[in-house]
């Protein structure tokens, strides 16, 4: 029986890093302190920009499939680090599981600390096109058409393991105005997080950690 279980494999690093970052913020002292996590990493998932803005083939039956595996595992509880993803989530059969909504637990951190601000998510293409991050509550908006053809080559330079100092460089020059909030919203992107901090920054990878181990009674690490 696991307390929780991952959907991962989109992409595989990605996934390893949640995975890192659960283990590291969790307040344990011993091994059996620590979360009991069941990862599915299956990089054969179909690429969710791809089925948004293309028409490719559909995560869904993949996801299902993943779900009726954890569910075998005893899984309680479920997230999935791929923010894209998230904009199928309603055809997904969660079996009974509890679904922790990644995009909807960074909407509501942003509601609370910075709903005064103007907010700029940076994503896949994907999640742009499909406006997966929207609030009528926050002024959100996304990358304009050249920035986001660079944030995309990004994302796939991370997934092939290019340097990520490097690729971040590159990303500040996109990062003009330090008053905005740039919200990290493809878990590539989140790689990057240590390099940009002279800029406001929420990563959606942070804010999944942090509710995941609050919702499974843990205690989060300051």
């Amino acid at each position: 029986m696991y307390k929780l279980g991952i959907i991962g494999g989109m992409g595989p690093l990605a996934t390893s890093e949640l995975f890192r970052r659960i283990v590291l913020k969790t307040d344990a002292k011993f091994d059996r302190e620590h979360i009991k996590i069941a990862i599915l990493n299956n990089p054969s998932i179909p690429d969710r920009t791809q089925a948004i803005v293309a028409g490719g083939n559909s995560p869904v039956p993949y996801l299902n499939e993943a779900i009726a595996d954890l569910k075998k595992l005893g899984a309680e509880y479920v997230i999935m680090p791929c923010n894209t993803a998230h904009y199928f989530v309603d055809k997904v059969d969660f079996q009974g599981l509890k679904f922790i909504n990644m995009v909807e637990e960074t909407l509501n951190y942003l509601k609370e600390k910075y709903n005064d601000k103007k907010i700029i998510v940076l994503s896949t293409s994907g999640t742009n096109v499909a406006n997966v991050y929207r609030s009528k509550d926050l002024n959100i908006s996304y990358a304009d058409y050249m920035s986001q053809k660079s944030l995309d080559q990004f994302i796939y330079q991370i997934k092939e393991g290019y340097d990520l100092e490097a690729i971040a460089i590159r990303l500040k020059k996109m990062l003009a105005d330090k008053s905005i909030v740039y919200v990290l919203a493809c878990t590539e992107l989140s790689l990057l997080k240590e390099y940009l901090k002279e800029y406001i920054i929420v990563d959606a990878m942070d804010i999944l950690v942090l509710k995941t181990i609050e919702k499974l009674g843990y205690q989060y690490k300051k």
